[in-house]
């Protein structure tokens, strides 16, 4: 019996993700969570996870937005996040 089971590529999940959170999710949202593993990096991107006790949202905060923060983000914090959801093609 032959397998009929479809097979995605990376890009065609990351395709119909992509069309399942537009259709789904308005353009921006406001996020509360827990400030875990925060990380500044050289290039001015901050990279960390939102969580809570039912999951984890990995995140990233662009340079451009992180010169207006006007407080020091650390792990345990909990704060609102404003921004929208995204899958990234490489």
């Amino acid at each position: 019996m032959p397998n009929t089971t479809r097979t995605y590529s990376v890009s065609q999940v990351n395709s119909l993700v992509k069309a399942a959170l537009a259709e789904k999710l308005p353009s921006r949202l406001v996020i509360r969570g827990q400030i875990s593993d925060w990380k500044h990096h050289s290039s001015g991107h901050c990279y960390f996870s939102l969580k809570d006790p039912g999951g984890i949202l990995p995140s990233v905060m662009w340079a451009s937005k992180f010169r207006n923060v006007r407080f020091s983000p650390e792990d345990g914090m909990e704060i609102l996040a404003t921004g929208y959801i995204d899958v990234y093609k490489v």
